[in-house]
């Protein structure tokens, strides 16, 4: 075998694998896997196809997409309809927790509500807006609700503010709290 022989015989092996046919049967054949994972592959092949058969300008490219466009339409239809199962299936689960919600509370549904609510590690108090489940949460003393807080740039737990819990709980305070407030005046 001559060396151009060798080269052409290369460079047709790289010709079979990287046309848009020999792309389609690779997808094709994770066609049950992840649909990120299967684009992931589609990109990859293109990737190195432009290793191998440089694409210099976006008319190249064009050309290129153009080439596997029913891979690429495939693909975009799976991921917008498996987008469209996941939104699908967020409304149902909130319908089924507004469910659950209207019952535990006889039917009365807990609209949104804006507390004062604070880090539970750097005591910084900000207004916001919980739901129905994270007010009784927070009120209930059952748990925090997680917030970003820019003081401590960190996801920490968030209860309600103290100056609030007081008002609306009638300012009860721990027996400790009330002999060091005694003490100071």
């Amino acid at each position: 075998m001559t060396s151009a022989q060798a080269q052409a015989e290369v460079r047709q092996a790289w010709t079979d694998s990287y046309n848009p046919a020999a792309i389609s049967r690779a997808v094709d054949s994770l066609s049950q896997s992840p649909v990120w994972l299967r684009i992931s592959l589609l990109l990859g092949r293109l990737s190195f196809r432009g290793i191998y058969f440089p694409q210099m300008g976006r008319w190249a490219w064009m050309k290129v997409a153009a080439q596997n466009r029913r891979v690429i339409i495939k693909l975009v239809g799976a991921a917008i309809k498996l987008w469209l199962k996941s939104c699908r299936e967020g409304r149902a689960i909130r319908r089924a927790l507004k469910k659950i919600d209207d019952s535990t509370h006889g039917g009365v549904f807990m609209k949104d509500r804006k507390l004062q609510i604070e880090c539970g590690r750097c005591g910084k108090t900000m207004s916001e807006i919980l739901t129905g489940v994270e007010a009784r949460t927070i009120r209930d003393g059952i748990g925090p609700v997680y917030r970003h807080c820019d003081r401590c740039e960190k996801t920490t737990g968030w209860i309600e503010a103290a100056a609030e819990r007081d008002a609306t709980e009638g300012a009860p305070q721990h027996p400790a709290a009330a002999r060091s407030t005694s003490r100071s005046s």
